[in-house]
């Protein structure tokens, strides 16, 4: 059999050249059935909705769900998610910034009694040089 596509022969429905498959040449191997008896894509689109719209009474089986709220839903979770991991994010670094707040605080208190001490040195060594 010869490829359609890149004719090249082959022994089996499928090209080992260009991955054609023959099985799904409608025109040799009409065992799905004629296009022509397959309803349109507008029939199609007719069916769909209402098929959408209508729940479903509770002995036919399950109910009606619905996937846009569903998705909404797991939309708005997952934005919640994030901004809790942010105002944590935000928490871990406040209480960062307040160490070194502290940290730079007592550092700041430490030379300024060194500071202190320095200068009731130089004013102690002027009372005892006179």
């Amino acid at each position: 059999m010869k490829c359609p596509v890149c004719d090249q022969e082959n022994s089996t429905l499928l090209c080992s050249q260009c991955g054609f498959d023959a099985s799904r040449d409608y025109a040799r191997y009409p065992s799905f059935g004629p296009v022509s008896r397959m309803p349109s894509v507008s029939a199609k689109r007719k069916q769909w909705p209402d098929s959408q719209k209508k729940p479903m009474s509770s002995s036919d089986g399950p109910q009606f769900v619905d996937y846009r709220k569903m998705v909404s839903d797991a939309a708005k979770a997952d934005k919640q998610h994030r901004q809790s991991r942010e105002i944590r994010k935000r928490d871990a670094e406040i209480v960062e910034l307040k160490s070194q707040l502290e940290t730079a605080q007592s550092r700041i208190a430490e030379l300024e009694a060194a500071l202190e001490a320095e200068r009731n040195k130089g004013v102690l060594s002027r009372i005892f040089k006179r």
